[in-house]
C-alpha cells in the first residue's frame, strides 16, 4: 500500500525541486534579470510548498515500506489474546478494558479524502504493565495504542468491528472515545 505513495511523493518532490530550479536565474544574466526577479516569488513559493509536501509524503511512505515481518503487524487475533506490533502477544486476561478512538478533522483546509475514511485507533488498557516496547501509560493505567493509521478504512473496517465484538464477548468493557487530530 505505501509503495503507490512513495511514487507520488517522489513526483510531488520532483515537481517541487522543478519549480525552485526553474526560478533561480542562469548565472551570468542575473544583470539582466533583476526585474523580472520580483515577480518569480510566486513559483518559488509554490515549489518550496510542493517541495515540502513531497518530501513529507516520501518519509511517511517510505516508513511504511520499510515496515516488514512481525514489526508490519499491527493488529491481529491469537488464540489466548491479541498480538500488537513487534509480535508481542497480550492474554485475554490481561486487558482490563479498551477504548475505541474515532478521530475528528476539523481543520480549515479538509483532506481530500472522505472524512469517514480515515484512522482509528484501539486503547488496549493493561491490569498489569507488561514487557512491551510500545507501553504507555495513562493516569498511572497501563495501555498499549494500536493505531491503524497506515490503512484505509475499507481494508480494516470489518477486522475492526470483529475486534470490539471479541472484546465485548469476552466481558472486557469497550468505551468509544473521539479525539481531535
Amino acid at each position: 500500500m505505501s509503495i503507490p505513495y512513495l511514487l507520488a511523493g517522489l513526483i510531488v518532490l520532483a515537481l517541487g525541486a522543478l519549480m525552485i530550479l526553474n526560478d533561480i536565474p542562469a548565472p551570468g544574466s542575473f544583470n539582466n534579470e533583476t526585474k523580472r526577479i520580483g515577480f518569480q516569488w510566486m513559483p518559488a513559493i509554490c515549489g518550496a510548498v510542493t517541495l515540502w509536501f513531497g518530501g513529507f509524503g516520501v518519509l511517511a511512505a517510505w516508513m511504511g515500506a520499510r515496515r516488514e515481518g512481525s514489526d508490519a503487524l499491527d493488529l491481529a487475533f491469537a488464540p489466548d489474546g491479541i498480538i500488537v506490533r513487534s509480535g508481542h502477544e497480550i492474554a485475554w486476561t490481561s486487558i482490563a478494558s479498551v477504548t475505541n478512538v474515532k478521530y475528528r478533522y476539523s481543520a480549515k483546509f479538509l483532506p481530500v479524502w472522505k472524512i469517514v475514511g480515515l484512522n482509528r485507533a484501539f486503547d488496549v488498557y493493561l491490569n498489569e504493565p507488561l514487557d512491551i516496547p510500545q507501553l504507555r501509560t495513562k493516569k498511572g493505567r497501563p495501555y498499549v495504542n494500536v493505531t491503524l493509521l497506515r490503512y484505509p478504512a475499507a481494508d480494516y473496517e470489518l477486522l475492526f468491528e470483529r475486534f470490539v465484538y471479541q472484546f465485548n464477548r469476552r466481558g472486557i468493557p469497550v468505551s468509544n472515545e473521539q479525539r481531535q487530530r
